[in-house]
């Protein structure tokens, strides 16, 4: 959770440009790093070995997402923005819904169920910005990289959600 609320703590001091395209990556660059963080942590004090994969790989997508997403910034700095309240507002309330959601949950002190948990809103709201890239962003890299992550976050947590069903005590 500690390191939840440092991703909320980035995003709300990180300055908004209003540019959908611009906005969406500089928060799933933080959103993904928060992630590394969390399957980093999962790596060095998880027991499980099948979280351990998905941990392992989460960051070697996110990872590279993240180089892409910072790619994109880069070139992107100097367009001309459309600024839409509208749609700034939703991604905003995309992350609160998150950080709330996160909060809301019930954690075990154990690890591997704690970051399985806490990973299926995580990915959820990943998912959540993605629709809103894919619905009002005007570039079509970021766009299509948002749809890159709606599929694979939808897909992590099915399995998250699988091996929750699976280890139930």
């Amino acid at each position: 959770m500690m390191i939840m609320h440092e991703m909320d703590k980035k995003m709300d001091t990180m300055k908004m440009t209003k540019d959908i395209d611009q906005d969406f990556s500089m928060m799933m660059i933080i959103h993904h790093q928060i992630a590394i963080d969390m399957a980093k942590e999962m790596l060095n004090s998880g027991k499980d070995t099948t979280l351990k994969h998905m941990a392992q790989k989460m960051i070697e997508m996110q990872s590279e997402e993240i180089s892409k997403l910072q790619a994109f910034i880069n070139g992107h700095m100097n367009v001309p923005h459309n600024v839409n309240e509208e749609q700034h507002m939703q991604l905003m309330m995309s992350m609160g819904k998150m950080a709330r959601q996160a909060d809301l949950e019930l954690f075990t002190g154990n690890i591997d169920n704690d970051f399985a948990t806490l990973m299926i809103p995580h990915h959820q709201s990943a998912m959540d910005m993605a629709e809103i890239e894919v619905h009002f962003g005007q570039d079509s890299i970021p766009i299509n990289m948002a749809a890159k992550i709606k599929v694979d976050q939808q897909m992590e947590i099915e399995e998250l959600q699988q091996w929750l069903l699976d280890h139930r005590k």
